[in-house]
């Protein structure tokens, strides 16, 4: 019957039939390949920015070397070699891979950053932030505690009007006027 291995083995089998000679013996080494630790990024999925964003990506497994897609594709070793931080502007899906000889490869990572201006239409006071105009159309929208560094302490009156498919708005504490 079936079973399990977990770690390099080596199997050694004979089959015997009374009445017949036994087989040869049959030896079958079955080695277990580690895999690589799938990459990490920092910033966290999920993430926001105003301007741009600094992407840094990391690999658990010492000497694996991590490729990168920015453009929605699944990475491969003919994908960008991750050398160092790099930055984007717009919202982006970040996707990686770790790879290393003698090992399993990674499984893909990715990390999504969205930049606020494609969430959110807002007014910068110099002092506060007023969200003007929200842009997300369905699910849940989290309105940020602060923007470029200032507190978020107004919802404009048209903010979310006509907004049917919202399931949920969770607001900062530090709002001072809806």
């Amino acid at each position: 019957s079936p079973f399990t291995i977990n770690s390099t083995t080596t199997i050694k089998t004979i089959a015997v039939k009374s009445g017949m000679a036994n087989s040869d013996i049959s030896t079958a080494t079955y080695t277990k390949i580690e895999k690589v630790v799938s990459p990490a990024f920092n910033p966290l999925n999920g993430s926001t920015f105003t301007t741009s964003q600094q992407v840094t990506i990391s690999c658990g497994t010492s000497g694996a070397t991590i490729y990168y897609t920015i453009d929605g594709s699944t990475p491969t070793i003919l994908s960008t070699q991750y050398i160092s931080p790099f930055t984007v502007t717009s919202t982006t899906t970040v996707k990686a891979i770790a790879i290393k000889t003698g090992m399993a490869n990674s499984e893909i990572s990715n990390v999504k950053l969205t930049k606020l201006s494609d969430l959110y239409d807002y007014t910068d006071n110099g002092t506060n932030i007023t969200i003007d105009k929200c842009k997300i159309t369905f699910g849940e929208a989290i309105v940020p505690s602060t923007i470029n560094d200032k507190p978020v302490t107004t919802i404009g009156s048209q903010a979310f009007y006509g907004y049917t498919s919202l399931t949920s708005i969770i607001l900062p504490n530090n709002l001072t006027s809806i």
